[in-house]
């Protein structure tokens, strides 16, 4: 009790949420006097009052803090958050088994005693605990290996470095960034959708615009793949599930994102395995189910280059099903352009001489461009044979327009006619095309 009690947090700012939790912090130390004086009935109806308050003050995201202190406040609210509803589970689990086996108050404040003792150590650790969770050393492995992917840090991908994609960028804007920054606006009929789908053609920076969402929005964000949510063990893949959403409440406003999701939420058939069922059935329950509410801030992005091999029910909880098409002409040339900039390698290519290159790379995918380049750029050395190792960076010639032609005898496009036939024809029956 006295470890969550001494808990203090630097309140030098007069921001609200700051000042929300002092005040959770003085409410919480009257509910441990009533617990440590085994007025158990106070002390959970104490302890209730605060959880909902310090759930309120994650509710209310970041204000006016920069990213780095609201980091910092958050992990130390969903701790104490955690803390607190553990006593809360303990509590109410001591409260019905003495109610329904008529023991003594003698033996449920001994029971408590004994309860908050285990506490203790789990305040003293250095792990942070989520409600409701079983707390066996297995499950707690489970909840740090999904712990390890969380990205704290901001990716460092800003919407600067992504060429074109204005549409998609602005469907995150509104339905991510915004909200996240003002959740008092979007609430009711304006509340954002908890899910967002991104397909296409791969190559074409799909898993960029989950690492800009990250920087933008000042949320907790788990990057998950396959491997993060399967294990070999029957059950286990469950339990990660469960422990992932859990942890994502706990740390709310959260943000996840799943890259090749069609290999983890496929369409459910008669011959599939029985794990691989119950992992999508606890997903899509955990994702907008029983275990949900309104009022919880977890946002979810996938991306897939497969989007018809989802199952209906992922397809229908992801709201916004947005299509990442080819790039167009104006695309590939910013690419280009941007390119031989970033590359640090001298050009001598005209304005003309881009335009043709740029209609030369028609189905040409923003990986497809970057392969390009850099196969172009390699011809001035190759000709230079065995003086590559003498000569000096400087006098090296600059790229031309034939190295670019040369390369595209190479180089080809990796995604054919008939495969961007079926993505429009997903994307006109689902989807919702971004330019």
């Amino acid at each position: 009790m006295a470890t969550i009690r001494a808990d203090k947090v630097s309140s030098a700012s007069s921001n609200t949420s700051l000042s929300a939790y002092e005040a959770c912090k003085k409410q919480l130390s009257k509910a441990v006097d009533w617990d440590e004086k085994s007025h158990f009935a106070n002390a959970l109806r104490e302890y209730n009052a605060v959880a909902e308050k310090l759930r309120l003050i994650l509710r209310k995201g970041q204000g006016s803090m920069s990213r780095e202190r609201w980091i910092e406040f958050q992990s130390q609210v969903s701790k104490t958050l955690g803390l607190v509803d553990e006593r809360i589970d303990a509590l109410s689990k001591h409260s019905k088994a003495s109610s329904s086996s008529g023991t003594t108050s003698k033996g449920a404040e001994h029971n408590c005693t004994q309860s908050r003792s285990g506490r203790n150590k789990v305040v003293n650790s250095n792990h942070s605990r989520v409600s409701g969770l079983e707390r066996n050393s297995a499950f707690q492995k489970i909840l740090e290996r999904i712990e390890s992917d969380i990205v704290v840090s901001s990716p460092g991908i800003t919407w600067d470095q992504l060429v074109g994609l204005d549409s998609v960028k602005s469907i995150i804007q509104e339905t991510i960034v915004l909200p996240s920054r003002r959740p008092d606006i979007f609430r009711g009929l304006r509340a954002p959708c908890r899910g967002l789908l991104l397909f296409g053609p791969p190559g074409n920076g799909k898993t960029l615009i989950a690492k800009a969402a990250a920087t933008e929005c000042q949320s907790c964000f788990f990057s998950i793949s396959t491997s993060s949510l399967t294990s070999k063990f029957f059950g286990e893949s469950e339990l990660l599930v469960k422990g992932l959403f859990l942890l994502a409440r706990n740390r709310q406003p959260s943000f996840i994102f799943i890259d090749e999701v069609d290999s983890l939420l496929s369409v459910r058939s008669d011959g599939e395995h029985e794990a691989s069922r119950r992992l999508k059935t606890e997903f899509l329950i955990q994702f907008d189910g029983l275990n949900s509410t309104g009022e919880d801030r977890i946002f979810v992005m996938a991306a897939t280059n497969r989007p018809w091999d989802l199952d209906e029910a992922v397809i229908r909880r992801f709201t916004k099903r947005v299509y990442i098409p080819m790039p167009d002409s104006n695309s590939r040339k910013s690419a280009i352009l941007s390119l031989l900039s970033k590359g640090g390698i001298k050009s001598s290519l005209s304005s003309a001489d881009v335009e043709e290159i740029v209609q030369l790379t028609n189905n040409f995918s923003f990986s497809d461009l970057a392969a390009l380049t850099r196969e172009a750029a390699l011809f001035p050395i190759r000709e230079l044979g065995p003086k590559v190792v003498r000569i000096q960076e400087n006098k090296i010639r600059p790229l031309r327009k034939v190295d670019f032609l040369q390369a595209l005898k190479t180089i080809r496009p990796s995604v054919c006619e008939e495969q961007l036939s079926k993505y429009m024809e997903w994307n006109n029956r689902f989807g919702v095309t971004a330019k």
